[in-house]
């Protein structure tokens, strides 16, 4: 297809093609000969994301990026290969996913980890020590949503402990 000359030329077919080279020598000898280029297909990528925390991501949780549509695949940040990675971020981070297929032909795809800072909580309780049927006022800071372990949510939690008690305290963005 087409007419070019020259010792050497290049080609970008869309389909596989057949190209037909033909040379005379300076005596008028002529001969030719074909030459058949292949075209495959690159890889089209679906990259899918598996996390246990939902939509988002508290900074330090591992979530799994797979890809389909790839026969290897190398992921980055990080420079890991594999059609299912594990990664660790400890902020937004942009993947990109460059994928072959059995042809070696390439693709890329990426994929994004919005990541929610893990809160710093502040508990503290007043008064720090009661009497046998008193109560302390038991506060926390840092969060959004709190659960103690008493079963009283929210940022305050009245407690009437009969014994000596150490509360928990779990804080969500």
């Amino acid at each position: 297809p087409g007419n070019l000359t020259g010792a050497s030329v290049t080609v970008s077919p869309l389909a596989n093609t057949n190209y037909t080279v033909s040379g005379t020598s300076t005596a008028g000898c002529v001969n030719g000969s074909t030459v058949s280029v292949a075209v495959n297909a690159v890889p089209s990528l679906t990259v899918n994301v598996f996390s246990f925390s939902g939509s988002y991501l508290c900074s330090g949780t591992t979530a799994t990026l797979n890809v389909a549509g790839a026969s290897s695949a190398t992921w980055n940040p990080g420079n890991l290969t594999g059609l299912s990675v594990a990664v660790t971020p400890m902020s937004t981070t942009i993947y990109t996913v460059t994928g072959a297929n059995a042809s070696g032909c390439l693709s890329q795809a990426t994929t994004t980890l919005n990541v929610s800072p893990t809160p710093t909580l502040n508990a503290g309780s007043s008064p720090t020590a009661i009497c046998i049927g008193n109560c302390s006022t038991l506060t926390a800071t840092g969060a959004s949503s709190y659960t103690w372990s008493s079963g009283s949510t929210g940022s305050t939690a009245l407690v009437c402990p009969s014994v000596t008690t150490v509360y928990s305290l779990v804080g969500a963005t």
